[in-house]
């Protein structure tokens, strides 16, 4: 197994233990967490994308399937936390947030694979 493809499933297995360690709770005033799960997912969808298990870094079909994969596993997560055993609470507004970084994440990528096609050489 590659390299990046070891860091996603590190990463994806630590992100799943935070997110779902009992009675976890982030200080601060407010709502500080929001912005972490943005960015907790969308570093998932950009490892995911790093893989290259749907085709090159950034392909259509990666940056889709990466994107739709990155989704539904926000939503799984999130709402697995409402199991009572866990003692966690399933929220909207995480699971927006949680759209957000793979939405952003998949945006760049977009932008970043538009900037990569318009910058090859046309062919003679």
């Amino acid at each position: 197994m590659s390299a990046r493809r070891i860091m996603f499933v590190v990463y994806a297995i630590a992100l799943v233990v935070a997110t779902h360690w009992p009675e976890l709770a982030i200080a601060g005033g407010g709502r500080p967490d929001l912005p972490a799960h943005a960015a907790a997912f969308g570093i998932w969808c950009a490892l995911l994308l790093r893989t290259r298990w749907f085709g090159p870094t950034l392909s259509k079909r990666n940056i889709a399937v990466s994107t739709l994969l990155a989704c539904a596993m926000a939503v799984l997560d999130e709402t697995t936390q409402a199991i009572p055993a866990i003692n966690r609470t399933f929220g909207l507004d995480d699971l927006a947030a949680n759209g957000v970084g793979v939405v952003a994440t998949a945006g760049v990528a977009v932008v970043l694979a538009r900037r990569a096609r318009n910058t090859r050489p046309a062919p003679d």
